[in-house]
This record gives structure tokens, C-alpha cells and sequence, in this order.
């Protein structure tokens, strides 16, 4: 309980952070394995993209440990990695946006899958996990903005 005391509101946040990403991935994956999802390709671009941001956050939180934490250059890394981020889930978010569009256009706008309650399941998982990125990418620009002075 004294070492989360010790930490500030970035640290949280960045663990918060880490979380969120960690559920985009199980959310995008546990999509990917719905019936209706089953023909869709697991993309790359997106699996690439919550994959880094997720290494992007942790290196910040482990950076923040070290005795580097004053150097200029580890400041500098340290405030690169967070920039990347929010590119990386929102990018994330729109490549599965992108991925899902034909669906939801033939899932929920189509006379052919008017009854498929298995269609609009897949179709609803899927609009929450776009969300749960684009929240995700949303909290990682509030974590930047949380920074102290000194650790600028």
C-alpha cells in the first residue's frame, strides 16, 4: 500500500492504461472467434498496433524506475513513447472499425440477416470493441496530460 502512496496519478493511469489496452486485445480477439466474425482475417495492423502501444506504455512505466529517470534522453524517450501511443490505439481502433464496416452494413442495415440474432451479437461485440479502443486511446491522451512539471 506505501509503494501506491509513493506513486503519482501518472503511474496509476499508465497501469490504468495497460489494462485497457489489455482488454482491447482480448475484446478484439474474442471478436474475431464469433460466429459471424469467423471469415474475417485477424489483421495484422491492428494485433501490431495494441501489441506496441501496450510495449510503449509499459517501457514508460519502467523507464519512470530507473535511475535514467532524470536524463534528459530518457525524458525525451519517455515522452516520445507516450506521443506514439494514442496514434497506435486510435490507429487500432479504425483499422477494426475499417475491418468491420462491410459486416455491420450487411449485419444490421441488410434484409438477408434481418432475423441472424448471431449477426447483430457479433455486429454489437464488435461496435464495443472499437469503442473500448477509441476510450482507450482517449485515456492515454488524459495520462499525458497528467505528467508533473518534473517529469517533463
Amino acid at each position: 500500500m506505501e509503494f501506491l502512496k509513493k506513486q503519482g496519478v501518472t503511474f496509476i493511469l499508465n497501469v490504468a492504461l495497460v489494462l485497457f489496452t489489455l482488454v482491447s486485445m482480448i475484446l478484439y480477439f474474442v471478436n474475431k472467434a464469433l460466429p459471424y466474425f469467423t471469415e474475417a482475417n485477424v489483421s495484422f495492423e491492428i494485433t501490431l498496433f495494441l501489441v506496441i502501444a501496450l510495449v510503449c506504455v509499459l517501457l514508460n512505466i519502467a523507464l519512470g524506475f530507473t535511475p535514467l529517470k532524470g536524463n534528459k534522453i530518457a525524458d525525451l524517450v519517455c515522452d516520445v513513447l507516450a506521443l506514439a501511443v494514442p496514434f497506435l490505439l486510435f490507429g487500432a481502433a479504425i483499422y477494426f472499425l475499417g475491418d468491420r464496416v462491410y459486416y455491420y452494413g450487411i449485419a444490421l442495415g441488410s434484409d438477408l440477416e434481418a432475423g441472424n440474432v448471431v449477426a447483430h451479437q457479433s455486429c454489437v461485440g464488435a461496435i464495443v470493441g472499437t469503442a473500448f479502443m477509441f476510450v482507450t486511446g482517449l485515456l492515454s491522451i488524459v495520462t499525458n496530460f497528467f505528467k508533473k512539471p518534473s517529469e517533463r
